[in-house]
């Protein structure tokens, strides 16, 4: 009877260990998959994020003045021709978003104060921004 009990009570704690040990088995897992699930979320949410950010500026509008007096024919008169500089934006910078096409953005000629006023996205008004510069450095045709 000793031995039976021995065995009993041997075989009850190396149940509780091998069950103790089983659960923390099954703790660490779970563990770990929720880590990476809770990594992996972030990740997606951060890259969803970013890209609705994207989304979000492309869908945001700006009004900007350009100041062009300087790409203007100086011989024109007193009343500017802004018709071939608005055509050169039109075609060059993000053809497809421009209203004449369709698209979202404007622009205008003031020839009181000899300048443009353009609503954009930011991307379309970094693009006219770094034409403009370049067509500022070009030397005027003579």
């Amino acid at each position: 009877m000793d031995t039976a009990d021995n065995d009993r009570g041997e075989s009850g704690t190396s149940r509780a260990r091998r069950g103790g040990w089983r659960w923390l088995r099954f703790g660490l897992a779970t563990l770990l998959f929720a880590v990476l699930c809770a990594s992996g979320f972030m990740a997606g949410y951060r890259r969803g994020y970013d890209a609705g950010h994207e989304k979000r500026q492309q869908g945001t509008y700006l009004v900007k003045v350009y100041k062009v007096a300087d790409l203007l024919d100086p011989d024109a008169g007193p009343t500017p021709d802004f018709a071939p500089l608005i055509q050169l934006i039109k075609n060059t910078v993000h053809p497809a978003d421009w209203a004449d096409v369709g698209g979202p953005g404007q622009i205008q000629a003031f020839s009181d104060n000899q300048s443009i006023v353009v609503l954009q996205n930011p991307a379309t008004h970094e693009k006219i921004k770094e034409l403009l510069a370049d067509l500022h450095r070009k030397p005027a045709p003579e």
